[in-house]
């Protein structure tokens, strides 16, 4: 059995020992984030697109607040990934972070999503391609967004079903040419 004294000593070395485990993983922690360095400047930003580019470089660095010759901040790059993606133009938006002696090399590398260059309406017997378009929101020449076109298809057979044409079915089908990434 153990005399309070001992008690006492065991839990102040408990202490000690709990302390130096946080303040070594914290260390850790704050290392791997920063690959290394514990303050580190941003030297460098690349930007690298997977497939055709899907906007100009001036519009992306205006959508990042990541900007060279400043602090390197993982929280920002964070945001900035999130404001690429916000713009819609993007499917993919990843980030990678190289150390270097002089700081931090960032690049970001972005995957566009296809543009529509076309809009074919097959099997409407009754009504124009025309008068179709008039019912949907997507536009040739913007950026294929699925949900809009999940709409879409729900407004055409409205517009049918309006007119009293009860047993419609709409349909979408992309069609993407892999070397331009346009649908």
């Amino acid at each position: 059995m153990l005399t309070p004294k001992d008690q006492k000593r065991m839990k102040l070395k408990f202490f000690r020992y709990a302390v130096l485990v946080v303040l070594l993983c914290w260390g850790n922690a704050n290392t791997q984030e920063t690959g290394g360095l514990q303050t580190s400047t941003v030297t460098k930003i690349g930007i690298h697109h997977i497939g055709p580019a899907a906007a100009s470089e001036s519009m992306i660095r205006s959508h990042i607040r990541t900007t060279e010759g400043k602090e390197y901040n993982p929280n920002m790059l964070d945001d900035d990934v999130r404001n690429l993606y916000k713009t819609g133009f993007f499917q993919l938006v990843r980030v990678t972070r190289d150390p270097m002696a002089e700081g931090m090399s960032v690049t970001f590398v972005l995957q566009g999503k296809p543009i529509v260059t076309d809009m074919t309406f097959v099997g409407n017997e009754k009504y124009s391609a025309g008068k179709l378009l008039k019912e949907v929101d997507t536009v040739v020449g913007e950026p294929i967004d699925d949900r809009k076109l999940f709409f879409d298809a729900q407004a055409i057979e409205d517009f049918y079903q309006r007119k009293g044409y009860y047993d419609i079915e709409v349909t979408i089908e992309k069609q993407v040419s892999e070397l331009s990434g346009r649908g």
